[in-house]
């Protein structure tokens, strides 16, 4: 056999060992797919269910992580049945023993390669027939792709159980909600500082050491908000120290220079004359300080102090001067002039040198104020403070929509129960109604039998027996009042209350009625009146209930004891009272107050104090304490979340 003809036979069996691998490839990837996709299943089940027990993932972010742990099996799984590499001669032995050639294409590919000898005309033959069996096979029925069915099963039952699991609701998913938001908004507050950063350090207008002094701070600040876990607390605690650091730069001084300054009030301070001057340096309020210097010239200028007094503020000056001089050497020079003049006697010139001193102070109050250290502090002040709302606010939204939707559920739970109670209310009366009715046409039909009897019992001359006259039959009620009833009209009285005793008197209702109308009629108490008027007996309407007196005319009942649900007049001895109004009642707290301005004391037997006796007194105290509370309100050191709960706090105690 030539060499032509073993390089085509080599080929063909190449060829085909590879076909029955990519076949066995398929087998395998329809075999162990399912198995990837249990696997990404399961894991996001277990990822639902920690999720359920603890506040962590949401059930949008669940399923990201299932899809994503799905393709990843599945992925990796068809990547290494795929890609992995096998040597031909290799899957010849393989296919070999799978298919029952017994070794023909292995032996094959290895006479044509030499690897084994063999004479010519057997290797011709065994070629020949290692192709013959070759070309036999049939992969496909060889290689049957196969599914298994509780694989299946096991696979549609956990993407069901994970499906349940995720629409149901999660008593964590506000939590979750919330803290996300939080971690969003520490977030984005802590790239928007790193922007910041990067602006100053570009700002060619500041100084080396300004960029330095502001960027410190930031850096400061965004590295705690990068901390992984930071709390919402200690975000904003952050921001608000960062944010008093800017404050404190945006009058355009540094640190040193704000020391020189105190330095300087030290100097001053311990004399009346410079007082207020030493405390506005102490600040430092360039502007204040001004002002406090054309005071002290004024005074200077009217004034004739004492040379002991001169010579006591030129010394004040003088010390006030050397501290200023490396800062601010101008300032300096004033005062050192001012300070000589005052040594000298001459009041009008060190007057002269403290206006000026003060104009001067104007001009760099100015100037700071305008300086790009001013201006990029404040710029830093206002974005650190936005900072430090939007993480204050963050994860309260879903919170507030959550008691909003609980607050509208509860509304229409107690709209369903008035409903409900209305209706069973309606119901009630209606069937009062109809009972009412129904004795209204019983005492209806008992007047018109009493009625007929009357007629009966009519005297020779044909007169009827009328109500009040000699003769009437005890225990008939009488009317309230007189009333002319015209024909077809009836008066109606229906008795209320009346005597054991066996007498004709009692309380009852009166009242005159339009034809057609029904006629309530009965008696409680043992009497009952009976219908009067001209002609057949008509409809009477209730009347309020009053007190017959020996005039026989009703009166309006007075008792301000009423029975249960009836409307009582507002007592004004039973009203409440708020925290701080009047009271008439005197609440003896013990101790007593000789002088009007002086708090009570109460004496008792207390422990001896080993270190001394000291008195404090609660009023004393609580302007300095407000004062102090109101500075730190102002500052920003306290978060936005707890102002509002401190000035409460500190109000309540006011009043």
């Amino acid at each position: 056999m030539s060499a032509i003809t073993h390089q085509q036979t080599a080929i063909h069996l190449t060829r085909r060992v590879r076909h029955w691998d990519r076949r066995l490839r398929l087998v395998t990837s329809v075999l162990w797919g399912p198995r990837g996709v249990i696997v990404g299943l399961a894991i996001g089940l277990i990822t639902a269910v920690i999720s359920r027990l603890r506040p962590w993932l949401l059930p949008d972010q669940i399923i990201v992580i299932t899809v994503i742990a799905v393709s990843a099996g599945l992925l990796g799984l068809l990547a290494s049945i795929w890609l992995w590499p096998k040597a031909v001669p290799r899957q010849a032995r393989y296919f070999d023993h799978r298919f029952g050639l017994k070794e023909r294409v292995s032996t094959a590919l290895e006479l044509i390669g030499g690897v084994i000898p063999m004479p010519e005309h057997l290797a011709e033959h065994q070629l020949s027939d290692a192709v013959s069996a070759a070309n036999r096979v049939n992969a496909a029925s060889r290689l049957p792709l196969r599914v298994r069915a509780l694989e299946l099963l096991v696979m549609f039952a956990l993407a069901i159980l994970l499906a349940l699991i995720l629409l149901a609701r999660n008593p964590y998913a506000e939590e979750i909600e919330s803290r996300q938001a939080l971690q969003q908004a520490i977030n984005n507050q802590a790239t928007a500082l790193q922007e910041t950063v990067s602006e100053i350090e570009q700002n060619s207008a500041l100084t080396e050491e300004e960029q330095q002094a502001l960027a410190e701070q930031l850096a400061e600040a965004m590295e705690i908000l990068q901390q992984p876990n930071v709390s919402q607390q200690e975000a904003v605690a952050a921001l608000a120290e960062a944010a008093q650091e800017m404050n404190d730069l945006s009058d355009g001084m540094m640190s040193e220079q704000e020391q020189a300054y105190q330095a300087a009030a030290n100097s001053l301070a311990g004399s009346d004359m410079t007082a207020d001057l030493a405390a506005a340096l102490e600040k430092p309020d360039l502007s204040q300080t001004a002002e406090e210097l054309d005071d002290l010239s004024q005074e200077l200028s009217e004034s004739e102090p004492s040379e002991a007094e001169q010579q006591d503020l030129a010394e004040r000056l003088e010390q006030a001067a050397a501290n200023l001089q490396e800062s601010n050497p101008a300032l300096a020079e004033k005062l050192r002039e001012a300070a000589q003049a005052l040594r000298e006697g001459n009041t009008e010139a060190a007057s002269e040198a403290l206006r000026e001193a003060a104009e001067m102070m104007r001009e760099q109050q100015e100037q700071l104020e305008n300086s790009a250290l001013a201006q990029s502090a404040q710029q830093a002040q206002e974005q650190l403070q936005q900072s430090q709302q939007e993480i204050a606010q963050a994860g309260r939204e879903q919170s507030e929509e959550q008691a909003n939707s609980e607050a509208q559920q509860n509304d229409s739970s107690q709209q369903r129960e008035q409903t409900t109670s209305q209706e069973t209310t309606s119901q009630q009366q209606t069937g009062s109604q109809q009972t009412a009715g129904e004795q209204s046409d019983a005492a209806q039909s008992s007047q018109s039998e009493q009625g007929a009897a009357g007629e009966e019992g009519q005297t020779g001359e044909g007169q009827p027996q009328g109500a009040g006259e000699p003769g009437q039959n005890a225990g008939q009620g009488q009317e309230a009042g007189q009333g002319a009833a015209t024909e077809g009209e009836g008066e109606g009285a229906q008795s209320t209350s009346g005597d054991s005793t066996g007498q004709s008197t009692g309380q009852s209702q009166a009242g005159a009625g339009q034809p057609g109308e029904n006629a309530q009629a009965g008696s409680q108490g043992g009497s009952s009146g009976l219908a009067a008027g001209e002609g057949e007996g008509g409809a009477g309407t209730d009347t309020t209930t009053g007190t017959q007196g020996e005039s026989g005319q009703g009166q309006i009942s007075t008792d301000n004891n009423p029975g249960e649900g009836s409307l009582q007049e507002y007592d004004p001895a039973n009203a409440s009272s708020t925290i701080g109004g009047q009271s008439d009642n005197t609440i003896d707290v013990g101790g007593q107050s000789t002088e009007p301005g002086e708090v009570p004391l109460q004496e008792g037997e207390f422990s001896e104090n080993p270190e001394g006796d000291a008195a404090l007194s609660y009023t004393s105290v609580y302007g300095s304490y407000q004062n102090i509370v109101s500075d730190a309100l102002e500052s920003g050191r306290i978060p936005l979340d707890q102002r509002d709960v401190i000035h409460d706090y500190f109000t309540s105690l006011d009043r």
